[in-house]
């Protein structure tokens, strides 16, 4: 089973619209027809979820379009991870999950 990330389903939908074609593309990319032509239908969710991120370099390695189920949380805890990571030691997940559980607790 393959899954491709975000930035390899963008690069693939450009290469369609550039007209190459999709027998070309499930050999490059090892997947199915169904595969493309689903992501065709998805073309303008995906464009716009790279379009709205801040940090590109995450594309290439995320596979879904999921978003957090509490963005207000999820936005805390990025600015927390943030501050903490200029530091000496970067937290890890232990830490971050410690502090998740105390920003809901409040």
């Amino acid at each position: 089973h393959l899954c491709l990330s975000i930035a390899q389903k963008v690069k693939l939908l450009e290469k369609l619209d550039s007209s190459v074609s999709v027998k070309h593309l499930t050999e490059e990319y090892g997947v199915g027809m169904t595969t493309i032509y689903d992501l065709k239908k998805q073309k303008d969710k995906l464009l716009k979820f790279c379009a709205e991120k801040d940090k590109q370099k995450l594309m290439k390695n995320r596979k879904t379009l999921h978003k957090a189920k509490n963005e207000d949380l999820n936005c805390v805890l990025k600015e927390w991870i943030h501050q903490h990571h200029s530091e000496y030691m970067p937290p890890n997940g232990m830490l971050i999950m410690k502090q998740q559980r105390s920003i809901t607790r409040n």
